[in-house]
């Protein structure tokens, strides 16, 4: 048995016990994956979708009466979205609070085991739900199918579909290493203006042609704050403001810069299958919708239940389950820099 939270204090009773108050450690505020991408239901394993690629070059000359086939044609296309079913089993046993102030707060008697309801139950609960948040924009970036390490191996994420057609992506697929706005791994002066604009000369025609409010440079924190360097460092009375007020928003020509939640910190993770090819820096830019992820639910992290000391084990447990999985629809509309 592993307690999903270990107590980590030996302490002697030395005074007054804060627990109507806790300090919980630090955590990205992680919205959900509906708020950043495009959502399909899928209730199987598996949906088709649909493409129809564009149809160019209709018109013809007229030249005299009849019927006779002048137009060009076009192709109905499709791909699959796959899921597959993830989950988390997790417990927890009444006894590691013994001999602490938690344990006042415990039942008694035979129903000393089941901790719902009390501020244990309430901590487990809310951790759980920010912990599956998090791995969620996690996995769903950077898993890869038959990765070595259980905790990246669901499916194939944005980051390896991606990198599996890098030679597709062609120019559109940058290692900022290979430019002069990277230095060993780190952005120089107004590199993240250097990049945004190299990414958006190679776009291609058809993202262009996308709205500007829903297209989005996906960032590592690094860039913003690379960008917002260089847009302080003008030199005026604009760049002072900057550095005194901030930025709510930033922006490029009219498209948001988005910061991923936790990129930078799973960047940092030595075990991230694109550790080494990614680096600390990433930029993508594309329209919104174009990322997909399938699931049977719209929010996996609310999905879970608890069960409180009902069998011979005596632990409360709790599991969450649902489907997920990430698909690109158009890779035309993706330029990347890594």
């Amino acid at each position: 048995m592993a307690d999903v939270i270990a107590k980590n204090f030996n302490h002697t009773y030395a005074g007054a016990e804060v627990i109507d108050t806790l300090f919980y450690q630090p955590e990205e505020d992680v919205p959900s994956l509906a708020s950043m991408y495009q959502f399909k239901e899928i209730k199987g394993d598996k949906a088709n979708i649909y493409l129809p690629q564009k149809l160019r070059k209709v018109l013809k000359k007229y030249t005299t009466c009849g019927w006779a086939v002048a137009g060009s044609t076009t192709t109905m296309n499709d791909k699959t979205i796959q899921v597959e079913k993830i989950k988390a089993n997790l417990e927890e046993c009444v006894d590691q609070w013994d001999d602490t102030i938690f344990s006042e707060l415990m039942k008694t008697g035979v129903a000393r085991d089941d901790i719902s309801g009390t501020l244990i139950d309430q901590v487990i609960k809310r951790q759980t739900v920010s912990a599956v948040k998090s791995d969620i924009h996690r996995i769903i970036w950077f898993a890869e199918d038959g990765d070595a390490d259980t905790d990246w191996d669901q499916f194939d994420g944005f980051m390896t579909i991606l990198n599996d057609n890098s030679a597709t992506l062609g120019s559109r697929w940058i290692d900022m290493d290979a430019t002069a706005f990277e230095t060993g791994g780190a952005l120089v002066a107004d590199g993240a203006l250097g990049l945004l604009r190299q990414m958006w000369e190679a776009q291609d025609a058809v993202l262009r042609g996308v709205s500007l409010k829903d297209r989005r440079f996906y960032v590592t924190n690094t860039v913003i704050d690379n960008y917002a360097t260089t847009l302080e460092n003008q030199g005026n009375i604009e760049g002072q403001r900057y550095i005194q007020d901030g930025v709510a928003k930033y922006m490029f020509r009219g498209v948001e810069l988005v910061a991923v939640p936790e990129w930078d910190v799973n960047l940092a993770d030595s075990t991230n299958p694109h550790f080494t090819l990614i680096g600390s820096n990433l930029i993508v830019y594309t329209a919104k919708d174009n990322l997909v992820f399938g699931s049977d639910v719209r929010a996996g992290e609310t999905q879970f239940k608890t069960r409180y000391a009902d069998d011979d084990d005596e632990t409360m447990k709790i599991t969450q389950k649902f489907k997920l999985g990430a698909e690109i629809i158009h890779l035309e509309l993706v330029v990347a820099a890594y």
